[in-house]
C-alpha cells in the first residue's frame, strides 16, 4: 500500500481547517453527552401525550431537551468529525473511507428527518390555543396506552 504525497506539507495544509473543526466537534459531543444525561435526570421524560403537552407548556425548552435536542445537535457535529476522519484516513483506502462518510451522512440525514421534537413543539403550540380540539385525541391515547399494558378502560 502506498501513501502518494504523504510527505507534501501543501497537502496537509489544505486538510488542517477541516481536521481542526473535526477536533473541536468531537470535543463539543463530548461535552454535550454528560450534558443530556444530566437533563434527564433532573427533568425525566414525562410518560404520557398528557405529561409531553404539559412539560412543553411549562417549559418548551426542557420538553425539547427532552426529546433529545442535543443528540441532534451531537448528530449535525458528528458530520464533521467524520468528514475530519474522511480526510485524514483516506489515503489508507478511499473506497472504505468515502463508503463510510456517506454512511454516517446517510444516518444523521435519516435521524434528523425522523426526529419529532419540534412537531411536538409545534403541536403544543396548537394545543395550547385549541385545548378542546385535543380532548378526543388524548382519552384514546390513554384507552391506547392502556390496552397495550393489558389494562381494560372503565366506561363511563
Amino acid at each position: 500500500m502506498s501513501f502518494s504525497n504523504n510527505n507534501n506539507p501543501k497537502s496537509a495544509y489544505i486538510w488542517q481547517t477541516l481536521h481542526r473543526v473535526g477536533g473541536m466537534a468531537a470535543l463539543a459531543v463530548l461535552v454535550l453527552i454528560p450534558i443530556q444525561m444530566v437533563v434527564f435526570f433532573v427533568w425525566p421524560p414525562p410518560n404520557s401525550v398528557i405529561g409531553w403537552f404539559a412539560l412543553f407548556q411549562d417549559n418548551a425548552l426542557v420538553g425539547l431537551l427532552d426529546m433529545d435536542l442535543l443528540l441532534i445537535v451531537d448528530y449535525l457535529l458528528l458530520i464533521g468529525v467524520f468528514s475530519a476522519l474522511w480526510a485524514s484516513l483516506r489515503r489508507a483506502n478511499e473506497s472504505l473511507m468515502a463508503i463510510a462518510l456517506i454512511l454516517q451522512l446517510v444516518a444523521t440525514a435519516t435521524y434528523l428527518t425522523s426526529t419529532v421534537a419540534f412537531e411536538m413543539l409545534t403541536l403544543n403550540n396548537q394545543y395550547a390555543t385549541r385545548p378542546r380540539m385535543w380532548s378526543g385525541l388524548f382519552s384514546w391515547q390513554q384507552d391506547k396506552q392502556c390496552l397495550r399494558l393489558g389494562r381494560v378502560p372503565l366506561l363511563t
